[in-house]
């Protein structure tokens, strides 16, 4: 007897479902696979023929414990991680996805279980968020920012690796210390070596290259690097007290008749929904203070804007997701080409400037493609950076351009510490 039949034999004889496979085999004279085979055969086929078809993907199930919560979705087709976020509403700043495989799928449904990790408690709700954003965003009559001055240049101001609410340890072998008030007093000495240098500015543009803030619950974007940083609600706090006193200071100087902000928010410490938050609250209590300035956020890991006869690219230097190292302290060949390729896809300007944070030091190189710069950090030296590195100094980054359509550019790193 051949399987075919064994299925047909099967089907029109229930009772010999209670039978065993090696009692049947030698019964119809076949194999014990061909037996176990045809009863799974049957039964795939009687629970396709009785499933009814999915519409669309639906929440089946929810259950919770503490701060977690899984979720049994039922979807007529295989879901990718995009669309099961969108199904089950998880913003990734207050929720988000922590796993999900596939429990079972048929001919016309695939079952999925999904956990979610619920973070809000250890941010602002949005009722706290609102009676905050109330009591920091001033009601007052705003300041205009006028003519100073009869500079023709353009200057950037490059800070970076701010990294508000890091703190140091006993790990730190250096014995550095970083805290608020470290913070608070390197961006006042930021804005003496400005004033006490003489320049004006026709434009200053103040450019963040990110890791505004340490990182969220303690971790790095990929949750591989424990940092010992204070809690999300204090990162927060000291981020905006501090920033809010540098630009409000800056802006009312007279060392430039314009400015512009630019933060790069996708950096590997804060990623671009919490460095969003805090330097969106930071820009609403400025926009309604200083109604003249401009602020610009980057949520591309990079992004160049052309200037006169000057591209000029910025980066963090390594992004919240997918790089798995970061853009290099030196040059080499294969980044330079990298570099020239993006340049020569995006822009026609002949003086080209990669302006990045990230490794806490300072640099510029030449290369094929142009000028290559990193930035030093406001933070300095880490507990990690100790260990693995030795001692960076704290510092900022001026750049003056006397003339955006000539070469001509000026470097000044400003030391902190």
């Amino acid at each position: 007897m051949n399987l075919k039949e064994v299925k047909e034999k099967l089907k029109a004889v229930p009772s010999y479902s209670k039978k065993g496979a090696a009692f049947l085999s030698k019964l119809w004279d076949c194999s014990e696979e061909d037996i176990i085979t045809a009863r799974k055969e049957i039964r795939e086929n009687s629970s396709d023929d009785n499933e009814e078809e999915i519409d669309s993907p639906y929440i089946k199930d929810r259950s919770r414990k503490e701060d977690k919560e899984t979720i049994t979705v039922v979807s007529n087709k295989p879901l990718s991680p995009a669309e099961i976020d969108n199904l089950v509403q998880v913003d990734n700043i207050t929720s988000r996805v922590s796993s999900y495989w596939l429990k079972s799928s048929t001919k016309h449904s695939y079952t999925y279980a999904i956990q979610i990790k619920n973070t809000i408690s250890k941010f602002y709700t949005i009722e706290e968020i609102g009676k905050k954003l109330n009591s920091i965003i001033p009601k007052i009559e705003p300041k205009h920012i006028s003519k100073s001055n009869d500079s023709e240049e353009l200057g950037l101001l490059c800070i970076s690796d701010i990294h508000a609410g890091a703190q140091n340890s006993e790990l730190n072998i250096h014995g550095l210390s970083y805290n608020e008030k470290d913070l608070d007093n390197r961006l006042q000495k930021i804005i003496e070596n400005l004033l006490e240098s003489g320049k004006v500015y026709d434009k200053l543009a103040i450019i963040n290259l990110g890791d505004s803030v340490d990182g969220w619950d303690g971790f790095t974007m990929r949750k591989g690097h424990h940092l010992g940083s204070v809690s999300n609600k204090d990162q927060f706090d000291i981020y905006f007290r501090c920033m809010v006193k540098f630009y409000s200071i800056l802006f009312e100087s007279g060392i430039a008749n314009s400015f512009l902000v630019r933060n790069i928010l996708d950096s590997n410490h804060d990623g671009v929904d919490f460095a969003y938050i805090c330097n969106k609250t930071v820009e609403y209590y400025l926009s309604s203070k200083y109604p003249d300035v401009i602020f610009e956020n980057q949520e591309k890991f990079i992004d160049l804007v052309n200037i006169g006869s000057f591209a000029i690219a910025f980066a963090h230097g390594k992004d919240a997701k997918i790089m798995k190292y970061p853009m290099k302290k030196t040059l080499d060949d294969r980044l330079d080409l990298w570099a020239n390729q993006y340049f020569s896809l995006n822009t026609r300007n002949p003086f080209k400037i990669l302006l990045k944070g990230d490794l806490h030091v300072f640099g510029v190189e030449t290369g094929k493609f142009g000028t290559y710069i990193n930035c030093p950090s406001i933070y300095g030296t880490s507990d990690y950076i100790s260990l693995n590195y030795g001692v960076t100094r704290p510092g900022a980054l001026m750049i003056n351009i006397p003339n955006i359509n000539k070469e001509d550019i000026y470097y000044k790193p400003i030391w902190l510490d």
